[in-house]
């Protein structure tokens, strides 16, 4: 909020109009490349199966996890998913993103696995360690893989569906 009302500033109505006139609007009702229409179908069925992180917070409750502890979990969590993301997406620059994307996915089966195999809480700490780097594959590369599918004049749109 402080930041909000100290540095943010509207834009004077006549550079508003400016940036509005001189920007290149092209529209295009053209539908996007099949590629894309795959990618996006996919990724449909894999989130609908996905199921809530509070199945995971139930399941380390399930073994016995103390509430601090879980909370804790959740940090190490976002960690891990912070620390993994840039790194993936260097590595999705040299490898590729299918590879990549394919690579999380196998991570996700496994931590899943792993999450209805789990007895003890030092396995739900390292299982929440693993998930992070699932989301630090898998979400910031399939943004980019939209990138590499659809033009940069549709990327709004295909955004917008993803």
């Amino acid at each position: 909020m402080i930041v909000f009302i100290g540095f943010v500033r509207d834009l004077r109505k006549d550079a508003a109009r400016k940036t509005v006139t001189n920007a290149s609007v092209t529209r295009t009702n053209q539908p996007f490349d099949i590629k894309f229409k795959l990618f996006l179908a996919i990724m449909t069925v894999f989130t609908l199966g996905n199921s809530s992180d509070f199945f995971l917070i139930m399941r380390a409750q399930n073994v016995q996890a103390p509430l601090v502890q879980i909370a804790i979990m959740m940090m190490v969590f976002n960690a891990v998913y912070a620390a993994v993301s840039t790194p993936m997406g260097v590595l999705s620059d040299k490898l590729g993103r299918r590879r990549i994307l394919a690579l999380g996915w196998i991570i996700y089966g496994l931590v899943y696995l792993g999450f209805a195999l789990a007895t003890d809480i030092w396995q739900i700490w390292l299982l929440f360690a693993a998930y992070g780097v699932y989301y630090g594959t898998t979400q910031g590369v399939a943004s980019a893989f939209i990138a590499d599918l659809v033009p940069a004049e549709r990327r709004g749109s295909a955004y917008g569906l993803f």
